[in-house]
């Protein structure tokens, strides 16, 4: 792997608007065939998703890395590994590098205060979403994405995107597969988001 700065870059190309892995690697590849790239990088699909992984593995907090590995079973005994979200280490992360979201907190807790006689309730939410064509990649392309918050931020911040925070993000098909939402929602609540309500607690 590159330096660090180099890895940041890469691992945020693809962000601002959807493009598949092969088709951004493709397209790094003909930049560096006519020079306008450098070539000590290298950049394929696999190049990409080290360079994103080696990111994430830095910002790891003192409750562990921001993503983790876990293994879903489904009601037929099928079982799918998954990456998910540290929602602790996420959270620490997020309020230490994002001013913004500190200042909401400190509002809210300053109007909801967080104590064992007045817990914070945490909330979750699922939605499905396609990227790219909708109508040419009908199954392949949709997911579903597992999202925690705070009922105490209330109904006008919770409709702020920004304020719900992602848990998982699973292929629909694979849902299915492991029998539906139901089932995938209970083994990514557990432990992670239980750990974080007794850290609020």
């Amino acid at each position: 792997m590159a330096s660090s700065s180099s890895s940041a870059v890469l691992a945020d190309l693809g962000r601002s608007s959807y493009v598949s892995q092969r088709g951004l690697a493709d397209t790094l590849r003909r930049l560096q065939s006519t020079g306008k790239l450098s070539k000590e990088e290298t950049v394929s699909r696999s190049s990409i998703k080290r360079a994103r992984e080696f990111e994430m593995e830095s910002h790891a907090t003192r409750f562990g890395k921001i993503c983790i590995d876990k293994e879903l079973t489904g009601v037929s005994g099928s079982t799918l590994n998954v990456t998910l979200v540290n929602p602790v280490s996420l959270l620490v992360y997020l309020l230490e590098n994002n001013m913004a979201l500190q200042q909401i907190f400190v509002e809210r807790l300053r109007l909801h205060p967080c104590d064992y006689g007045s817990k914070w309730r945490l909330i979750v939410y699922c939605d499905e979403v396609v990227l790219g064509n909708a109508l040419r990649h009908q199954n392949n392309r949709k997911l579903q994405v597992f999202y925690f918050s705070f009922l105490e931020f209330g109904q006008g911040l919770l409709s702020k995107e920004d304020l719900w925070i992602p848990l998982a993000v699973i292929r629909s098909n694979k849902v299915t597969e492991l029998g539906g939402v139901t089932v995938v929602w209970p083994q990514i609540l557990d432990p992670g988001l239980l750990y974080l309500h007794i850290l609020l607690s």
